[in-house]
């Protein structure tokens, strides 16, 4: 997860400003003044005022106001140039966000998370370098339309808001590696996230998905699929064709079989259902091989209604 991959920096003593958790309302400029910090991280506090200063900062490769109150980005004219990574997790309590005239070319992570966003500005396609983007826990109907000019996304985090569809502009992010969309309104996917052909991660639970496209079968990178709590009634012969998968929740769904190539899946290691309903593969096909998968056997007739499990090794360890 790119995220988690923060640029470290020399000389962190003097090029690093941190104050993080102080229920700051605003900072004082004697902090902020010359133009050689790195880092800058303002996390947790209750700054309403973007600080001009900051803009000074020409090596700036780290900046973080997350969880403050910020309305707008002071001297929005200005801009932001880092020399090499600026991660900015801005917050506000508007409707939109604070980037509106703001040209942060350089910018490689966007955290913008735990806001109050409806929309982002247009702007924001102008990105070319970011690699992630994340959008959670606002209040977002639908993805912006500046999210499908981020060419370079790698990893695109939208959770957790009330997004509806998604568009087919979905296939032109040929670069994304992570895809969140868990705990939205999704009630289908687009033939043309099967272009997405480098993603690795796709995690859609939580949403109101009736059925997968024909295309699905050609993430042929995917390795972690995530469909629990949907409403599926089955899954297209083509899903089979996913050979780079290793783990897969299908559990709170409404599947009665799966299909019988799923057998033939060699890299499943990790399977999730409900039992409630899956009795058995499609007519035709073997049992999966427990030795190799870490999920739940199929349903037997003395099994519990309702129970949930997960195919698993010899040693019958590890549950889903």
């Amino acid at each position: 997860m790119l995220h988690q991959h923060t640029p470290s920096t020399e000389n962190a003593s003097s090029a690093h400003l941190d104050r993080d958790g102080q229920a700051l309302t605003h900072i004082d400029p004697l902090a902020l003044q010359g133009s050689q910090l790195r880092k800058i991280s303002l996390y947790d506090n209750r700054l309403t005022i973007f600080p001009q200063q900051i803009f000074d900062h020409t090596n700036l490769q780290v900046l973080n106001i997350s969880c403050n109150h910020t309305h707008a980005v002071a001297a929005a004219d200005r801009a932001i140039t880092p020399s090499w990574k600026c991660w900015i997790s801005a917050t506000t309590r508007r409707h939109r966000s604070p980037m509106r005239s703001v040209q942060l070319t350089q910018l490689r992570y966007l955290y913008l998370s735990d806001n109050h966003f409806s929309d982002l500005p247009h702007t924001l396609g102008q990105l070319g370098e970011l690699r992630y983007l994340n959008v959670t826990d606002n209040r977002l109907a639908a993805v912006p339309t500046a999210v499908w000019q981020l060419g370079n996304l790698q990893e695109l985090r939208l959770y957790n808001n009330a997004i509806t569809s998604l568009p087919a502009a979905i296939g032109r992010l040929t670069r994304l590696r992570e895809l969140h969309l868990m705990k939205n309104r999704l009630s289908e996917l687009p033939a043309t996230i099967a272009e997405l052909t480098a993603l690795n991660v796709l995690d859609v639970a939580n949403n109101a998905i009736e059925r997968l496209p024909d295309s699905f079968g050609q993430l042929s990178q995917l390795r972690e699929l995530n469909l629990r709590f949907n409403a599926l009634t089955h899954l297209p012969e083509a899903f089979c064709q996913l050979g780079a998968l290793q783990s897969l929740d299908l559990r709170a769904n409404r599947l009665s079989t799966l299909p019988a190539g799923m057998a033939e899946m060699k890299n499943l290691r990790r399977l999730g259902f409900t039992l409630e309903r899956l009795h058995t593969v499609s007519r035709g096909a073997r049992q999966p091989d427990c030795t190799r998968l870490s999920g739940t056997r199929l349903k037997s007739p003395g099994k519990k209604k309702g129970a949930t499990g997960a195919l698993y090794h010899a040693s019958q360890r590890s549950t889903v």
